[in-house]
């Protein structure tokens, strides 16, 4: 397949991520808009060796034939619990060359024993490059403090919407970006940008309820990318084929006999 040539206004998003100086980057640009390929030319361009791709499974394909597409020869490796995923971990603890493909939960599974951190993401590779960065949302998370484990000279987060269902997830999202920018405190950080309103559920008596001035936090940001949509990379579908439980499977049969499903309450 021929390289996309990015649009100009890609382009100029593009050296800005390269260039820039305080090592991360937040593009929030909306689906369509060239997220991965952007990503792909920082990555190109800044002939990064060693790369960590936290994505959803669904868009490893995607994500391996843009790499591919724009000519960029690292092995790509994916890290999952089969024997080749084994292999491709300890390349990964050994800091081979290449780009390491791995899931988000699989990315969480990976980081902890029980409530104790492991090492795996101990090693400094030269870029991460996070999709989907609205599920570090809640700084309670296990994605959050995940995420927190790996020092990186360049990171890259990437969702149309980053702050999930909620202003409030924007502290998680760009507090690994740039832990030393953004305030240590939660609540200050609160007080600062977040508009409130007196909730008598939560403990500290305020509940976020949207951003103090809009746009104001985001364009405070070092490194802040928001291209609207163009599609401009075709679109690469892959069949995913799973093992049904025999639960699941008389459900699944139920549903293609009667056409109806009951899903039991959960409260």
């Amino acid at each position: 397949m021929e390289r996309i040539t990015p649009t100009p206004e890609q382009e100029e998003a593009i050296i800005k991520m390269v260039w820039e100086s305080s090592g991360a980057v937040l593009n929030a640009s909306t689906m369509g808009a060239g997220k991965t390929v952007k990503a792909v030319e920082v990555v190109r361009r800044r002939d990064d060796k060693v790369v960590l791709l936290i994505a959803p499974l669904g868009t490893r394909l995607g994500w391996k034939t843009t790499f591919e597409r724009q000519g960029v020869t690292l092995p790509f490796r994916w890290l999952n619990s089969t024997k080749e995923g084994k292999a491709n971990l300890q390349a990964w603890e050994h800091a081979q060359e290449g780009i390491y493909f791995v899931g988000t939960e699989y990315f969480v599974r990976l980081g902890w024993v029980g409530k104790k951190r492991t090492n795996t993401w101990a090693f400094q590779p030269d870029i991460v490059l996070f999709d989907e960065a609205h599920r570090s949302q809640n700084r309670h998370s296990k994605t959050y403090k995940t995420l927190k484990q790996i020092k990186a000279p360049m990171k890259i987060s990437m969702s149309g919407t980053p702050t999930g269902n909620n202003f409030a997830g924007a502290y998680a999202v760009t507090k690994w970006l740039w832990p030393e920018t953004i305030e240590n405190s939660f609540y200050v950080w609160r007080d600062r940008w977040c508009e409130t309103e007196y909730d008598y559920f939560d403990p500290s008596g305020k509940k976020i309820v949207g951003e103090k001035n809009p746009g104001s936090f985001f364009n405070a940001l070092p490194c802040y990318i928001r291209l609207e949509s163009e599609l401009d990379v075709d679109l690469v579908e892959e069949q995913v084929l799973v093992e049904l439980s025999a639960t699941q499977r008389k459900a699944y049969e139920k549903l293609e006999k009667d056409m109806i499903l009951w899903v039991e309450e959960t409260r």
